[in-house]
């Protein structure tokens, strides 16, 4: 398996799940990242048009259960309807 490759290779799919314009992902390793115990751990975000994803300041605390569990759905459906690719990046 190729896990880096197979995200990019969904990206597709989280275009079409989302209604995003891109993605954009980031990884963080060691502790200096926060990660204690070495993983892949891949945070992959969806992007519009003028998100300015990275010049806003972060909502404090986290979304509830019931919030994220929409778009978890959403994502597990496009994983398990073969819409996009997973064999890799191209």
């Amino acid at each position: 398996m190729r896990p880096w490759g197979t995200w990019c290779g969904r990206s597709p799919s989280r275009r079409e799940t989302y209604g995003c314009d891109g993605v954009s992902t980031r990884q963080h390793n060691e502790p200096a990242g926060n990660q204690d115990v070495w993983h892949l751990h891949v945070h992959v975000f969806p992007r519009y048009e003028g998100d300015r994803l990275y010049a806003t300041k972060a909502l404090p605390g986290w979304a509830a259960p019931e919030e994220r569990q929409v778009y978890a759905e959403r994502l597990r459906a496009s994983f398990t309807s073969g819409s996009g690719s997973s064999t890799g990046a191209r």
